[in-house]
């Protein structure tokens, strides 16, 4: 019980964990208006992730064929992460308004990295926990989008230079982001 708890715990940080699409919108929100925002700003990608694992569960990954669509979803993807990175760096200075959730939402569900992961990862590992494996993996993408907003406004709370320079590399992370699903996109068409 405790290994596979332990074991879905790290499937899930390393789905939510590495620096990303979803993570820079977090650490924008957090450091710009708390804690709440980037929790608020992360919850869609544990919510798709739940919606993933139920399919998963159920069998459906074995009657779809998403690669057909992913280049679409890279490209549309491509173009949202390009427009969330031009928007971050031209509110510097302005009043700050928080990020619609119909952006964090588009961003979960455009992103085929996210798909490709549940397509291999996720079903291969999932499908052979059982219930301890997915309670440990349930707890890590919903309790990083919690931990890393409180990190993130602590560190934004503490000292004057964290905000300016987390909202440029988030900038940064979401054009990067954007041309490799753009590069993505082009290839796959």
């Amino acid at each position: 019980m405790l290994l596979a708890f332990l074991q879905g715990l790290a499937l899930g940080l390393s789905l939510a964990g590495p620096p990303g699409p979803v993570n820079a919108l977090i650490a924008r929100e957090s450091a710009r208006h708390g804690p709440l925002a980037g929790l608020r700003a992360g919850l869609p990608a544990p919510i798709v992730d739940t919606a993933y694992l139920v399919l998963v569960l159920a069998g459906l990954a074995a009657f779809s064929n998403l690669e057909a669509f992913l280049p679409w979803l890279a490209g549309i993807g491509a173009v949202l992460l390009a427009f969330l990175a031009w928007s971050t760096v031209q509110l510097r200075g302005q009043a700050r308004e928080l990020a619609g959730p119909w952006s964090v939402w588009a961003v979960t569900l455009t992103n085929p990295f996210q798909y490709a992961w549940w397509i291999s990862a996720g079903t291969s590992f999932i499908a052979t926990q059982g219930p301890w494996g997915v309670a440990g993996f349930l707890c890590a993408i919903f309790g990083w989008v919690g931990i890393f907003s409180f990190l993130v406004h602590q560190g934004a709370t503490r000292w004057t230079w964290f905000s300016p320079l987390l909202e440029i590399a988030s900038a940064d992370l979401l054009l990067l982001f954007a041309l490799r699903l753009g590069l993505t996109a082009a290839a796959g068409l």
